[in-house]
C-alpha cells in the first residue's frame, strides 16, 4: 500500500488561513510573547556573567546584586559609670541621745567580739531612734567610671528641715578607734550655704569651692569622697543631702535621707570646729553592757565587758 504524500507547506498555510480569525490571532500572540521572554532570559543571563560577583569583608554596607557580606557589628559600649551613696557614724563612733540617761532606749544585743566597734549591729536602730544624733556622720559615695565614661561631681548640698538647741542630752558610744581616710573630702556648710571640698593630691588645707569646681574621673577608675556637715555646736540637726552629678553628659540627682526619713546630725565630736567641747560637757558617754542588759558610764576608756 502506497502511504500518501505529506502536505506540502503551502497546503499547510492554506489550511491555517481557513481557521477562525480569534484562532490566528491567539496563536500569533502566544508566539510573540514566548520569543520575548526567551530574549530576555538571555540578556539577562549574559549581563549577570559579566558582572563580578561581589565580596565585601568588614564594612556591613553592599551595593549591588549578588554581593556576599561577611563582617562583625561592633557592640555599643555598656557605660560603667554610676554614683553610689551611704550614710555613716563616725569612727569615733559617738551619739548623742536628746534625753536624760534613765530616758535611753534599749539598743539591740550584740556578740562581745564586737564590743570595740558595734555601731554597725546598731545602725537601723540608731537611724529609726528619733532622738538619736550621730556625731559629726558623714556621707559616703562611690565613683565609677569604665573605659569610655566621663563622671563629673558638680554640686553637693544639705536641706536642713529642723534644728534645735540640745538643753538635755546624754552621750553614747558604740566605737572605740578607728579613723579613714578619704580620697576627697566635701564640706558641707549649712550656715553659710556653701560647699568646698579637698582632694588627696592637694596641698594640706588647700580646699576649692564646689561649684565652680568638680570631682572628675574619665576612663577606668574608681574613686571615693567623703561629705561631712559644718553646722553650729549644741544643735541637733535634721535634713536631707543632695548630690548634683553628670555621667557621660546626662544629669544624675541623688538625694540622701528625705522628710520623712531625714538624716540627724551634731557636731562637737572629736572632729569638731571647737575641740569637741559640747561633747566633752556632756562627761564620759554610756554604752550597752550586753552581759547585764543595762547602760553602763564609760568612765575607764574602754568597756569593762571587753573581752581579755
Amino acid at each position: 500500500m502506497t502511504p500518501p504524500p505529506a502536505p506540502s507547506t503551502r497546503s499547510a498555510l492554506r489550511r491555517f488561513l481557513r481557521l477562525p480569525l480569534w484562532f490566528v490571532v491567539g496563536t500569533v500572540l502566544a508566539l510573540v510573547g514566548a520569543v520575548a521572554a526567551t530574549v530576555a532570559m538571555f540578556v539577562a543571563d549574559s549581563s549577570g556573567s559579566t558582572a563580578p560577583r561581589g565580596e565585601i569583608d568588614g564594612n556591613c554596607n553592599a551595593q549591588g546584586a549578588k554581593n556576599t557580606v561577611t563582617c562583625e557589628i561592633a557592640p555599643t559600649p555598656r557605660s560603667m559609670g554610676s554614683v553610689t551613696s551611704s550614710f555613716h557614724i563616725a569612727p569615733h563612733g559617738f551619739l548623742v541621745f536628746a534625753g536624760a540617761p534613765d530616758e535611753l532606749p534599749t539598743p539591740p544585743d550584740y556578740p562581745l567580739s564586737d564590743t570595740m566597734n558595734h555601731c554597725t549591729e546598731w545602725a537601723d536602730w540608731i537611724h529609726g531612734e528619733k532622738k538619736i544624733y550621730p556625731v559629726d556622720p558623714y556621707v559616703s559615695i562611690g565613683l565609677t567610671t569604665g573605659a569610655d565614661d566621663i563622671l563629673a561631681v558638680r554640686n553637693v548640698t544639705a536641706k536642713v528641715f529642723r534644728r534645735t538647741l540640745a538643753t538635755n542630752a546624754t552621750a553614747v558610744q558604740c566605737t572605740y578607734g578607728g579613723g579613714f581616710s578619704p580620697g576627697h573630702l566635701v564640706v558641707v556648710d549649712t550656715v553659710r550655704q556653701k560647699t568646698r571640698f579637698h582632694s588627696d593630691d592637694d596641698e594640706e588645707d588647700v580646699y576649692h569651692e564646689m561649684p565652680p569646681g568638680t570631682i572628675t574621673l574619665h576612663g577606668l577608675d574608681h574613686e571615693s569622697a567623703e561629705i561631712v556637715f559644718e553646722s553650729q555646736e549644741r544643735y541637733l540637726y535634721e535634713g536631707m543631702v543632695t548630690i548634683t552629678a553628670e555621667v557621660n553628659g546626662e544629669q544624675q540627682i541623688i538625694e540622701v535621707g528625705s522628710a520623712e526619713a531625714p538624716l540627724r546630725w551634731t557636731l562637737g565630736g572629736t572632729a569638731g570646729p571647737a575641740g569637741g567641747e559640747f561633747l566633752q560637757s556632756l562627761g564620759p558617754g554610756y554604752d550597752w553592757d550586753p552581759t547585764r542588759r543595762t547602760w553602763v558610764q564609760i568612765t575607764e576608756g574602754l568597756p569593762s565587758w571587753v573581752p581579755r
